[in-house]
C-alpha cells in the first residue's frame, strides 16, 4: 500500500501515543506524517494512567508537539484554500475532523481517523482513509513486533485512550484474538 502521506486526526494520534512507541508507529507506512496547528493548539488531549502507574496520576495531559520535536510529525497551518474547504466540511463533521479532511483534500494525504461520522463523510469525499487498526498492524507486521508487544500496546490503547475498534473495523477480529492472548 502506497500511502503518500498522512493528515492525522486527533482521536487517532491520541490512540497511538497511548501506546507508548508512537516514534515507531507513525513511521511505519514510511511518509510523512501531519496534523493541523489549529488542531494540536485547540484540542487538549488526555489520557488514562494505567492501574499500575503512579496512582496519584489518574490522568495526564499530552503534548503532541513532543513529536514534532522527534520528527515523525509536521504540524502545518491551512492555506486560505484549504480554510475555505475547511468552512464548508464544518458543515457536516466536527471542526478538528472538517480541518484534518481539508489538509488531506488538498495536499493529496491519506486521512487518518476513527470518528465514524468523519470517516462516512471522508469516503463521500473519496478520501483515503486509515484507522487506528490498520496503523497498529502495518507497525507490527513491518517491524516484525512479537505479538506480547502488540498485546501489550493495544491493552495501552484500550485503557489509557479508551478506543477498541467496533466490530464494523475489518480488523476487529485481529484485534480482538490479539488482545485476548488467542494469536
Amino acid at each position: 500500500m502506497d500511502v503518500p502521506g498522512v493528515a492525522c486526526d486527533a482521536c487517532t494520534l491520541l490512540n497511538l501515543i497511548a501506546t507508548d512507541r508512537p516514534e515507531e508507529i507513525l513511521p511505519a507506512y514510511g511518509c510523512p506524517c501531519f496534523i493541523v496547528k489549529a488542531v494540536q493548539s485547540a484540542e487538549t488531549l488526555y489520557l488514562r494512567a494505567l492501574p499500575e502507574d503512579d496512582p496519584a496520576q489518574s490522568i495526564y495531559k499530552v503534548d503532541l508537539s513532543i513529536l514534532g520535536e522527534k520528527g515523525v510529525l509536521t504540524a502545518v497551518e491551512l492555506t486560505e484554500q484549504e480554510q475555505i474547504t475547511y468552512v464548508a466540511y464544518a458543515r457536516d463533521i466536527d471542526d478538528g475532523e472538517a480541518q484534518t479532511a481539508a489538509l488531506a483534500v488538498h495536499r493529496g494525504l491519506w486521512l487518518a481517523t476513527d470518528d465514524g461520522k468523519a470517516r462516512r463523510f471522508a469516503e463521500s469525499k473519496a478520501i483515503q482513509l486509515l484507522r487506528t487498526s490498520e496503523w497498529v498492524k502495518r507497525w507490527a507486521e513491518k517491524d516484525g513486533i512479537g505479538p506480547g508487544a502488540i498485546r501489550d500496546a493495544l491493552r495501552q490503547i484500550e485503557f489509557k485512550a479508551r478506543f477498541r475498534p467496533n466490530s464494523k473495523d475489518p480488523l476487529y477480529t485481529w484485534w480482538r484474538n490479539l488482545y485476548a492472548g488467542s494469536m
